[in-house]
């Protein structure tokens, strides 16, 4: 085999690995990005500690990205419509400082390989459908009101598309798609 010897090359691209980047939020106290190897100061891969109404969907590695991004949005919808309750700032750190520890101080932090991204998945899915329908109606009308809207039968109405006020179930991976996932 002989060797040879390129010539009047215009560029050359070295990668090394994926570094998240956003200079358009430098400003933010305390900081998103220090290294570059995954995103700071976020609750649950998604959400910004300091400030919730700031989120980052599908920064994960390695994901099935349309399912991914459909269970993160429905947990988004609920906390910002106040049906679901992030917790407290200092529980929000612990799990990320407990993340940081199971994947080498940040450098995989986002990532979630299989079966780690199913099992996110399905957190993602019971999280978004811990809202109790009841607080709900409580919030959104009187239960005289959810009593006139309910079929003999004990069904409810479709409601913007929904069978509940809780909203669009997210996806829920079971063993057929874990299987599938697996391959």
């Amino acid at each position: 085999m002989a060797l040879s010897t390129e010539k009047n090359v215009d560029a050359i691209v070295y990668c090394t690995g994926y570094l998240y980047s956003f200079p358009f939020l430098s400003s933010l106290d305390p900081p998103l990005i220090t290294d570059g190897s995954h995103v700071e100061n976020l609750y649950q891969h998604v959400f910004y500690r300091p400030d919730p109404t700031l989120a980052f969907p599908v920064l994960n590695q390695r994901v099935i990205p349309f399912p991914m991004a459909e269970a993160q949005a429905a947990v988004m919808a609920r906390v910002w419509s106040g049906r679901l309750q992030l917790p407290s700032e200092e529980e929000m750190a612990s799990w990320e400082s407990e993340t940081k520890d199971e994947t080498e101080r940040g450098r995989d932090f986002h990532l979630l390989q299989f079966p780690k991204d199913a099992d996110y998945l399905n957190m993602l899915h019971d999280w978004a459908s811990s809202v109790d329908d009841n607080d709900v109606v409580q919030e959104n009308g009187s239960q005289q009101d959810e009593d006139r809207n309910t079929a003999p039968n004990g069904h409810k109405p479709m409601q913007n598309g929904h069978s509940s006020r809780k909203g669009k179930e997210p996806p829920y991976w079971g063993g057929k798609e874990y299987w599938m996932r697996a391959r």
